[in-house]
């Protein structure tokens, strides 16, 4: 989904909060209706960067900016969160910095088991599927956005 088509789906991404908890927790809470929100939100926006990444990434260099619309849409946490679930799902990959790596990490991210043995984690529905070394730099944006934020 590229972020017109996201625009087009949901013009409002960014009001729908992060719900930083699993599908067992929320039912448990009565609160379903916000896990399939964020999940879904989670989703797109996954869909949506990996589809701005290779929009914007001509073979040697990522487009400055191009991670500005994408946190337009859905938010500075909601882009962080999904980035954070993708790096802490692919801890095993050294492309990526070690300070994105540690960044990632201070985001406390719930186990989501499945319901069914072969589904071990929800959150793989979550990760980033661009080469690691372009992502590597996507993230690095992201987190220096964060950080002064943070400030």
């Amino acid at each position: 989904m590229n972020i017109e088509q996201a625009k087009e789906n949901n013009a409002n991404w960014k009001d729908v909060p992060v719900y930083k908890h699993s599908g067992s927790y929320a039912r448990e809470h009565g609160e379903l209706e916000l896990y399939r929100s964020s999940f879904n939100a989670n989703n797109v926006c996954r869909q949506v960067i990996e589809s701005v990444i290779a929009a914007s990434f001509d073979g040697f260099y990522l487009a400055s900016g191009c991670e500005m619309p994408v946190v337009e849409l859905f938010g500075i946490e909601r882009v962080c969160y999904v980035l954070a679930i993708t790096l802490q799902e692919k801890e095993y990959d050294g492309r990526f910095s070690r300070e994105n790596r540690e960044w990632a990490k201070r985001y406390p991210v719930a186990d989501d088991p499945g319901s069914i043995p072969e589904m071990k984690n929800r959150n793989i529905y979550h990760v980033v599927n661009s080469h690691s070394a372009v992502l590597d730099g996507f993230v690095t944006r992201i987190r220096r956005m964060c950080e002064r934020k943070e400030k």
